[in-house]
């Protein structure tokens, strides 16, 4: 009876390390090999906003250029929200910055959660959401097609993921 048990745990455990290396794109091979993406290796959108009683839910999606493949950190920063002009808007975000990372590669989206509310203060329509990453020189804007934040500019920012 032991020995089946043992049996069981071992086949279970072999299985469950099976799926996980399958699943685990961050630490697999490919993406061990794959660079760190730099500002300029994606593209960054808003992916579709869901609504209800006043809060507001989305992804910021990032796709990498062409062929690229690369592994996107969650360490981004400077989160900022601009208007017309590149005027600054009142903004307050903070993301995970637990350095976790997900390999973004042809047909491969990194997706960030997002969460606002359009209660409190008066709200106002952005124009862009704009980042910088610690380890890169510059910045990348999404077009915000997510539509009014409330007044204090308060955006949630949850873990990278795909």
């Amino acid at each position: 009876m032991t020995g089946a048990k043992s049996t069981l745990v071992l086949t279970a455990a072999g299985v469950a390390v099976a799926a996980c290396v399958a699943g685990a794109t961050p630490t697999s091979a490919a993406a061990d090999a794959a660079p760190l993406c730099k500002i300029t290796d994606f593209t960054t959108s808003l992916g579709p906003v869901q609504a209800g009683a006043g809060q507001r839910y989305s992804t910021l999606d990032f796709t990498a250029y062409g062929g690229r493949t690369c592994v996107l950190r969650d360490d981004l920063t400077n989160f900022q929200f601009l208007g017309e002009r590149a005027r600054p808007l009142p903004t307050d975000a903070d993301a995970p910055g637990s350095g976790n990372g997900v390999t973004i590669a042809p047909g491969v989206v990194g997706h960030l959660d997002l969460h606002w509310t359009v209660v409190g203060g008066t709200p106002f329509v952005p124009v862009s959401l704009v980042f910088t990453m610690p380890t890169d020189d510059g910045a990348n804007a999404a077009p915000w097609t997510g539509g009014p934040v409330n007044g204090a500019g308060r955006i949630d920012v949850g873990p990278l993921h795909t």
